[in-house]
């Protein structure tokens, strides 16, 4: 372009002069549609985005084309294990804690001063210190090391042993594990082993390869472990007879009364825990009757 045509539009845009002023209602048009074309614009990159994502997701699925590879799906994990045991009490037991549940597969180790007490199978299961054992359910346990005690009238119960599997037919007895055997003392109803049925008064010491029968008593020295392992007793609105009923299971006596039976039905109150040697002695000094232990006789009478 040279210099006349550059004058020559010089001059036409002077006689045309300014441009008019763009109207205020169409500035805020303009500005409303810029507004609703920048959301849309937003709208349509997050599509675009969502719609990336999700073909990168199906492509994964079907075998990793793409940018991206197959993953393993994660584990479905295993149902949670059953309840099957209550801790009533303990003594020194390591890790239990009184009330607390214990489910299918546990793992129970008392130390060698301990003791423990659990409701299992809606009976009583006493653990004497130094035992290892694992509750597989309501009524099937196996005992790896030292001794349990089950006290219980539903029969069903199986106790897995490496000379044998002890089965309970409603009773309560004793299984105490050793090196080279294992013992069960039964102190009422009858236990089975390896097709050998002991009855009430009765040991069985079963070894790999024979199993010896032989009388026992159900009351002394050798069965207050689990007199100490018992949850504690209360006195609170138990009759006397009760009370000593519950005495006479936990020391393996029969309860034998001497002279009037009119006091049997005295109400005791008290609610201050208390071992079974305690609750004998609180419970007949509020009675007024004594008591003396002959044998296997609790024997409770009028005071001489």
């Amino acid at each position: 372009m040279n210099d006349d045509e550059k004058d020559g539009i010089a001059t036409l845009v002077r006689l045309a002069g300014r441009r008019p002023e763009v109207a205020a209602a169409r500035t805020a048009r303009v500005k409303a549609a810029v507004a609703e074309e920048w959301g849309a614009t937003v709208r349509r990159r997050r599509y675009v985005r969502f719609g990336v994502a999700a073909t990168l997701a199906a492509a994964a699925s079907f075998g990793g084309f793409l940018l991206v590879r197959s993953q393993p799906e994660p584990p479905i994990p295993a149902a949670v294990a059953p309840i099957v045991a209550h801790v009533h009490s303990i003594d020194g037991a390591g890790s239990l804690a009184v009330g607390q549940s214990l489910r299918a597969g546990a793992r129970i180790e008392v130390p060698p001063n301990g003791f423990a007490s659990l409701e299992w199978n809606g009976a009583t299961l006493r653990i004497d210190g130094g035992t290892q054992l694992r509750l597989e359910s309501r009524n099937v346990a196996t005992l790896q090391r030292g001794a349990v005690y089950y006290a219980g009238q539903a029969p069903g119960i199986t106790l897995h042993t490496i000379f044998g599997d002890v089965r309970d037919v409603g009773t309560r007895f004793e299984v105490r594990l050793r090196d080279d055997a294992v013992r069960v003392r039964v102190r009422d109803g009858a236990v089975e082993l390896r097709g050998t049925t002991a009855h009430a008064r009765t040991e069985l010491v079963a070894t790999r390869t024979a199993i010896t029968e032989r009388p026992v008593a159900t009351s002394g020295d050798e069965w207050s472990w689990i007199e100490r392992a018992a949850p504690p007793l209360l006195l609170e609105g138990k009759t006397l007879e009760a009370v000593l009923r519950q005495v006479a299971d936990e020391k393996g006596l029969a309860l034998d009364w001497k002279g009037s039976r009119d006091v049997r039905g005295v109400v005791l109150h008290g609610n201050i825990p208390l071992s079974a040697a305690e609750a004998l002695d609180a419970a007949t000094a509020a009675a007024g009757v004594a008591y003396r232990i002959e044998g296997d006789r609790l024997i409770v009478g009028a005071r001489s």
